[in-house]
């Protein structure tokens, strides 16, 4: 069943639009590509695992499903409890429900189109809000964080896995080495989130891992970006097409020192203080 939901009535930022419109069009090649989207779902799924005996009754929403990596294992874990499976782009959220329905078809399960950075929850009756690779596309990632914390119950959980600002070392020290722009987005701190989430009534868990992705050349990396819709640069630099050429060349090597493509994961456990 697909929802509509009011909070997606907010004006879309022009760059949260060519976020939805690359997911959209990654939809349909995204389980091939997203090697390690598939990999920290798993393991975001093996920490469900630890703190599920701990979560409050109550109801459970996905923010940002994508084709269902994590999904399918939240059905099999979670699918007694009511399910809210969400996600900005309405062509991932139709993959993921297809890709469930060969799994379960539980009455108790929704899917609706939601921009979880705008998400505005009317009660506090959510268990756990759990969210893969998503929160790294938000602009104002704290302002999203206070107020999925006002939707947990007592003893909920948020479990979030995103790449840090640690990822691609190897991107980054071929740019200077070439002396050019790093037009990689942002990406969140995972020690920052965790000051700030020191002031809240919470109690907080989080690890990194590095994981190394390795390519026959550099360029297969960058197309691999956009074959799952990461490829939407949010920067207002653009690299030439000699310095582009450049770059793939200087991250060739780079990458064959290291091993690979390095990605730096977060996985947070953020518990609301029980009354």
């Amino acid at each position: 069943m697909i929802l509509e939901n009011g909070a997606n009535a907010l004006e879309k930022t022009h760059a949260k639009c060519q976020i939805e419109e690359a997911f959209g069009q990654a939809a349909t090649q995204y389980n091939q590509a997203a090697l390690v989207q598939k990999k920290c779902a798993a393991r975001l799924l093996e920490e469900l695992d630890r703190v599920c005996p701990e979560l409050p009754s109550g109801k459970v929403i996905e923010i940002g499903c994508g084709t269902g990596f994590l999904t399918q294992g939240l059905v099999k874990k979670m699918g007694d409890r009511p399910l809210e499976i969400t996600d900005l782009s309405q062509s991932m959220l139709t993959a993921c429900q297809q890709q469930v329905s060969q799994i379960s078809h539980s009455s108790e399960m929704t899917f609706r189109t939601l921009d979880g950075e705008l998400w505005q929850p009317i009660s506090r009756s959510y268990a756990l809000i759990i969210s893969s690779f998503v929160v790294q596309w938000f602009q104002q990632l704290e302002p999203a964080l206070d107020r999925w914390i006002s939707a947990l119950k007592p003893g909920g959980k948020i479990l979030i896995s995103f790449p840090t600002c640690h990822s691609f070392p190897e991107w980054k020290a071929a740019c200077r080495s070439l002396n050019l722009p790093f037009t990689g987005n942002p990406l969140p701190d995972p020690g920052a989130i965790a000051q700030f989430l020191a002031s809240r009534p919470v109690q907080t868990r989080y690890w990194q891992q590095s994981i190394g992705i390795s390519f026959t050349s550099s360029r297969d990396f960058f197309r691999s970006l956009k074959q799952i819709g990461a490829g939407t640069s949010l920067s207002q630099t653009k690299l030439s097409i000699s310095d582009f050429k450049q770059l793939v060349s200087a991250l060739d090597e780079f990458a064959s020192l290291s091993g690979g493509i390095h990605y730096d994961v977060a996985y947070f456990t953020i518990s609301r203080n029980k009354l």
